[in-house]
C-alpha cells in the first residue's frame, strides 16, 4: 500500500478544512483546468506560459502530475497540523477535481482549486512515533511517498476497529530504495530531492526538529525556556514555586519585582495533546490587572474560541503556540543566557548566500 503526505499549504493553514470537508488540496491554480492533461509534459507545458517563476513552475507542474496522475483511489494519505503536532491519517477515496469551492487563507495568494476526496481514519501524535519516522515525515515538500518506518507507525496508531488494511505487511521497496528508477520515477525522485535540499527546506525542517526538543523538555523546564526568552528580550524574571503560581507561571518586568510597566503576567501550559480553551483563558485573563501585558505559553496550541478570547480581551493578551515559540527562540539564540541554551543546546549552521 502506497502511503502520501500532502501539506496542508504553508503553516498547516488549511488542515482544519482538511478534516471538516473530508479532502486534500495543492495550488498552482494559475494553470486553470488541468483535469484534461495526462503527461508530465503537459503540465509542465501549461505551468511553463503562467507569470510563475521557472523554478516554481517545474515544482508546480511536477506536484500537480503526481496528484492528478499518480495518487490512486484507496492509497493512504496524511497531512499536518503543526500547531497541535498532530497527523491525521486517512485513505483517498476518488480522483482529483476542480473544485467550485476554493479553500482560501489570507496568508496566501492564490487559492487551493484541485482537490480529492479523502476518508479520514485517525489522528497520530508526532510524539509518539519514533525518531527515525519523525524524520521521515520532516521533509517539507508539498507531496512526496511516505517510506518505511513511518507508514507502518502512522498505521499502527490506528483506534480498534478501524479500517487500516494491512498496517503489518511491509510493502515492497519503491523504485528509489533499489536504485531502478526509471523515466517519471526518476523525475519525480530528483525532484523531491532537490526540494529537500534547498535552505529553505533545510530550515523548515529544523524547526519541526527543535519543536521535538523543546517538547521533550518537562513542565519546569518549560516554565525556565519561557523565563529566559524574556530574559533575552531585556526583562527580568520570577519563576513561580512549583504548585503555587496561583495562574501565573512567570512574572516579567523591568525591575523584576512587576513595579515598573510593563509587567507581563505569563502562563505556561506545557500539554503537547491538550489545547487551550476559551475557559482556561478567560481564567487567566481574570489575574490580569489594569496596565499588565498578558503572554499565554501553550505547546498543545489554542481552540479557536479561545483565541477569540484573546482578541476581545481589555487587557492585552499574547498566545505563543510552540511553533511561535520556536521561532523566537531561534530568532534570540544568541542572547539567551547559558542555562537557558543547556535546555536547547543549539549550533548554528553557515549557507553560502549565493
Amino acid at each position: 500500500m502506497t502511503m502520501w503526505m500532502v501539506r496542508a499549504a504553508q503553516g498547516g493553514v488549511f488542515f482544519d478544512q482538511f478534516a471538516d470537508r473530508g479532502l486534500v488540496s495543492v495550488g498552482w491554480s494559475e494553470a486553470g483546468d488541468v483535469t484534461p492533461l495526462r503527461s508530465r509534459d503537459d503540465f509542465a507545458a501549461r505551468l511553463a506560459v503562467t507569470e510563475l517563476a521557472p523554478q516554481d513552475a517545474k515544482q508546480g507542474a511536477s506536484v500537480l502530475y503526481r496528484f492528478f496522475r499518480v495518487l490512486s483511489e484507496g492509497d493512504e494519505v496524511v497531512t499536518y497540523d503543526p500547531n497541535t503536532r498532530t497527523y491525521k491519517v486517512g485513505r483517498i477515496a476518488g480522483p482529483a477535481t476542480l473544485t467550485d469551492q476554493p479553500l482560501s487563507a489570507p496568508a496566501l495568494e492564490t487559492p487551493h482549486v484541485y482537490v480529492r476526496p479523502v476518508t479520514w481514519l485517525h489522528d497520530t501524535a508526532r510524539e509518539d512515533l519514533s525518531s527515525a519516522a519523525r524524520n521521515t515525515l520532516g521533509s517539507i515538500s508539498t507531496l512526496f511517498r511516505i517510506g518505511e518506518p513511518a507508514r507502518s507507525e502512522l498505521m499502527r496508531q490506528a483506534p480498534v476497529g478501524a479500517p487500516v488494511g494491512a498496517p503489518a505487511a511491509t510493502p515492497p521497496p519503491s523504485p528509489a530504495q533499489t536504485g531502478n528508477v526509471t523515466g517519471d520515477a526518476e523525475e519525480e525522485t530528483e525532484e523531491e530531492t532537490r526540494e529537500g535540499q534547498s535552505y529553505e527546506a533545510l530550515a523548515k525542517r529544523s524547526v519541526e526538529l527543535i519543536a521535538d526538543m523543546v517538547t521533550r523538555l518537562s513542565p519546569r523546564e518549560m516554565e525556565e525556556l519561557v523565563a529566559g526568552l524574556l530574559r533575552a528580550m531585556g526583562y527580568r524574571t520570577r519563576v513561580s514555586k512549583i504548585g503555587a503560581d496561583r495562574g501565573q507561571d512567570i512574572l516579567a518586568s523591568r525591575d523584576g519585582l512587576g513595579f515598573e510597566s510593563p509587567r507581563i503576567l505569563v502562563e505556561v501550559k506545557h500539554r503537547s495533546r491538550t489545547a487551550i480553551t476559551a475557559p482556561d483563558l478567560r481564567s487567566f485573563i481574570g489575574t490580569l490587572r489594569d496596565g499588565d501585558r498578558g503572554l499565554y505559553v501553550s505547546t498543545g496550541g489554542f481552540t479557536k474560541d479561545a483565541q477569540y478570547e484573546a482578541d476581545r480581551a481589555r487587557h492585552p493578551v499574547t498566545l505563543l503556540t510552540l511553533e511561535a515559540l520556536v521561532a523566537e527562540l531561534t530568532d534570540r539564540y544568541e542572547l539567551l543566557d547559558t542555562r537557558s541554551r543547556a535546555l536547547i543546546p543549539l549550533t548554528p549552521l553557515y549557507w553560502p548566500i549565493r
